[in-house]
């Protein structure tokens, strides 16, 4: 299940940097065509469009590099355990009945979700 979350974030990214990559290559046509044609008025739209898909194309790339390193799953705490680590048991559910992560239907005293695995506070 953790796999194919994993699988699903990766094309996500992927499919918006793909897009994005896409526009830029657009933009940067148009604004080529434009001026080849002689079409000055034309660049006033294709200037700050190819501009506006740089950024995006920047801000994707960083914000699924930001998602790699924080992307992590409930049993990935990052927590190291010795022998005299102490255990508390996991909290109640008191969300009312449903995941807040997912939105799946969760019973009351179920401290993570069956369906997203996170842990229900």
């Amino acid at each position: 299940m953790a796999w194919d979350r994993d699988k699903q974030r990766k094309a996500a990214g992927t499919y918006h940097i793909a897009t994005n990559v896409f526009a830029v290559g657009f933009a940067v046509v148009w604004c080529i065509l434009a001026f080849s044609m002689g079409a000055g008025i034309m660049l006033i739209f294709g200037i700050p469009f190819t501009a506006l898909c740089v950024y995006r194309l920047v801000l994707s790339i960083k914000l699924m590099n930001e998602e790699k390193a924080t992307a992590k799953e409930p049993w990935e705490g990052g927590q190291s355990y010795s022998s005299s680590a102490t255990y508390t048991a996991p909290t109640a559910n008191r969300s009312g009945g449903y995941c807040p992560y997912c939105g799946s239907a969760v019973e009351e005293n179920f401290a993570y979700c069956p369906k997203c695995g996170r842990k229900l506070s």
